[in-house]
């Protein structure tokens, strides 16, 4: 566990998203990072999952970029702010596949993330480490309408309460995928959500109140998911093409995860003047590594062989 005394935060927010395999959190993740991104709000996507999808989906192929990602969530770990930048208020955070966060400094990546972005996004999945969720502002739950996959997600919850890891404050939901079905209901599946049931029915726990809960919905949208589907094939994310019901309530998650007001726009607009600061003079005033060439190649590419290869995709 995280010393807390060995914690420095910042000013910026962090928030946990997690869900079962399928239900698309990378998905929400990595479109609202974009739309943050688009509106000039320094964010950070920390992929801390085991699948690592954020190595594949960044780096188009490339060995210089490849490298990179595998070193940026190490180099947090060591107190480096040194993530593979995409665009200019987009940074990630990610590593291999095959590496496991064990032995990483977690109160530094977390102090880290809170003193130099706006927000940070954890991309988390049910073997992500306690401490992220625990020091985490928020923790957004993912959850597709397809009722079968809930039982997972309900299980990690109540593991966690079990152990007194469960801040119910913290909890908002994520409807995914949201079709209007008679027989299954919204709020249907936030109640679902709500209280774990054991296979055997032998247990049975109380996870938070789904009337009082924070949630939003996502619509399904078949054109949305086909232009992913290609985004994720030429390692390039952006939100031209999204129908606007799809960008509406993207914009209407982010107000909910990063509620914009004067003092937050008081210190975007004092970091975009030390960033100009930064290339007038060559110097950095907040002594990060500036790296000319640490930018995002959008060539299409075959990320999804390499994927497949792998197992992602």
């Amino acid at each position: 566990m995280i010393n807390a005394n060995e914690l420095r935060f910042g000013n910026g927010k962090i928030v946990s998203f997690v869900g079962t395999t399928k239900n698309g959190t990378s998905f929400i993740i990595n479109n609202l990072a974009t739309l943050m991104s688009d509106q000039n709000i320094n964010v950070a996507i920390v992929d801390l999952t085991r699948n690592k999808n954020s190595y594949y989906m960044f780096t188009d192929n490339d060995e210089n970029l490849t490298r990179r990602a595998s070193e940026s969530l190490r180099n947090l770990s060591n107190g480096r702010v040194e993530g593979l930048k995409v665009g200019n208020s987009l940074t990630i955070f990610t590593a291999t596949p095959d590496e496991f966060e064990d032995s990483f400094n977690k109160a530094n990546v977390i102090s880290l993330l809170s003193q130099n972005f706006d927000i940070a996004l954890l991309d988390c999945d049910f073997h992500t480490d306690v401490d992220y969720f625990t020091y985490s502002n928020e923790v957004y739950l993912v959850q597709s309408m397809d009722a079968l996959t809930i039982q997972p997600l309900t299980k990690f919850l109540s593991e966690l309460k079990a152990r007194n890891l469960l801040d119910e404050n913290k909890l908002r939901v994520i409807v995914n995928k949201h079709v209007r079905l008679k027989a299954l209901t919204t709020r249907m599946i936030i109640g679902g959500m709500s209280r774990y049931n054991a296979p055997s029915m032998s247990l049975q726990r109380d996870l938070f109140d789904k009337d009082n809960i924070r949630y939003i919905e996502i619509p399904f949208e078949e054109e949305v998911y086909i232009k992913y589907i290609g985004e994720i094939a030429s390692c390039k994310i952006t939100l031209n093409g999204y129908t606007q019901s799809f960008v509406d309530s993207l914009e209407h998650l982010k107000e909910m995860v990063y509620p914009i007001d004067s003092n937050q726009n008081s210190r975007r607009r004092a970091r975009k003047e030390k960033e100009k600061k930064i290339k007038i003079t060559g110097k950095n005033t907040q002594n990060v590594p500036i790296n000319p060439n640490n930018s995002f190649d959008p060539n299409i590419n075959n990320t999804l062989n390499m994927m497949k290869k792998n197992n992602q995709y």
